[in-house]
């Protein structure tokens, strides 16, 4: 039980829930800025229709937090629409109250969801809660206060690492727009060209078949037969050609419209990674956003090049993890290698960077520790958090150890 509270109730206290103006108005900002979003904040002075100033010092966000402040120490439109939006945000975490009878459970509570970070919601029903009191209220107001203090110091070094992030990001979306607008060109051009093709070898067909009726109905000639014969060889084998043409093309073209959307792919898993500020506020954050707990996994990157991977490794850090790094036998050795396999909980390896000898290690190491793989088509962030993504999502699976790696490895070490 919380060491700060009573088993019983501390006052009478009301039997209904408390609205918001009947709240100390000293926790008005903090519910307002912890228990709403900047997101519900814009949607109810739309609503309103009230416009904040334009101001060089001051953000609109900042204008609109400190409007509605003001507005919630009395039941005017505007505290009864915040209020509405509370309730529906939170309508879980107020239903979880509704059977709590005394004070000290109601602390309880509080403790536990303070413990693992779930502050919103129950911030909001413990202080609306009928039961709240000053004693309490002011503890759970002061976890809060603090707490702020704590991630706004953490938010320091995450916005410096955001920053690089964005930078990486603008350079991802700029190359996969210019390959996405070359991929395109050429899929345009391969197009028209098939149809050529398409058309030469309707074109020899027809004058196939002509030639061979043609050889039918002439006398029986052996100078005839053999000036068709060679019509008939020639035909043939220009149509063949025609044919293997075509059917490079076609393939070319496939793996053209395969290349498109692995690149979308990309880049939308960098964004996720970066996350979107107002989905994250409007609860729409987590791996949605692909910001999951790696829970100490263990990952293993060989290969690739040394400018990513120290972004690589801050990022699996953020979610919990650690990444190894071996250079593929650049400069260390394959023994070594060996070793980080034995470490790791999953493997990861560029296809477009890392030498065949390392791959094939890679391979053999794998098959007998049962260690799961995943190849990457580039070096990039923005591919390696593809793949990272498509293996949490897979449930931890990955290319099977007893799998052959992919042909388009090259060895560029």
């Amino acid at each position: 039980m919380c060491e700060k509270c009573e088993p019983a109730a501390i006052g009478a206290g009301l039997e209904r829930r408390r609205r918001l103006w009947e709240i100390d108005s000293n926790w008005h900002c903090s519910i307002v800025g912890t228990c709403l979003t900047l997101g519900d904040l814009r949607r109810v002075a739309r609503k309103l229709g009230y416009k904040p100033p334009v101001d060089p010092y001051y953000d609109v966000d900042s204008y609109l937090h400190g409007y509605f402040v003001k507005l919630c120490g009395k039941p005017t439109i505007a505290a009864k629409m915040l209020e509405k939006v509370l309730n529906r945000r939170h309508a879980g975490a107020i239903r979880k109250l509704q059977k709590v009878k005394t004070v000290g459970d109601l602390c309880d509570a509080w403790t536990a969801a303070f413990s693992i970070g779930d502050v919103p919601g129950p911030y909001w029903a413990m202080l609306s809660h009928p039961l709240i009191d000053l004693r309490l209220g002011s503890k759970i107001y002061n976890d809060v206060h603090m707490l702020s203090h704590l991630v706004g110091a953490s938010n320091r070094a995450d916005l410096a690492n955001l920053r690089r992030l964005e930078s990486d990001l603008a350079g991802a979306q700029e190359l996969a727009e210019q390959t996405r607008a070359r991929s395109a060109a050429k899929i345009r051009e391969k197009d028209a060209r098939i149809e050529e093709l398409e058309a030469q070898v309707a074109s020899l067909s027809g004058r196939l078949e002509s030639a061979r009726k043609e050889s039918k109905k002439s006398p029986p000639c052996a100078i005839d037969r053999d000036q068709s014969g060679a019509v008939v060889a020639h035909l043939e084998a220009q149509l063949a050609r025609m044919t293997e043409q075509n059917e490079i093309l076609r393939r070319d073209n496939a793996a053209f419209h395969t290349l498109v959307p692995s690149l979308r792919d990309e880049i939308q898993a960098l964004e996720r990674a970066l996350g979107d500020p107002d989905e994250a506020e409007s609860g729409q954050a987590g791996c949605d956003n692909f910001r999951c707990d790696l829970k100490d996994r263990c990952l293993l990157y060989v290969g690739g090049r040394t400018r990513h991977v120290g972004q690589m490794r801050n990022l699996v850090s953020d979610w919990n993890g650690i990444l190894l790094h071996h250079d593929g036998g650049l400069e260390q050795s394959l023994e070594e290698l060996s070793g980080a396999i034995l470490k790791a909980d999953a493997v990861f390896f560029p296809t477009d960077c890392v030498s065949h000898k390392a791959m094939y290690r890679l391979k053999s190491v794998c098959q007998q520790t049962k260690k799961p793989f995943v190849p990457l088509r580039t070096s990039s962030l923005s591919c390696f958090l593809a793949g990272l993504e498509k293996t949490l999502k897979d449930g931890g699976a990955a290319t099977s150890a007893q799998e052959t790696p992919p042909e388009e490895t090259r060895n560029y070490l």
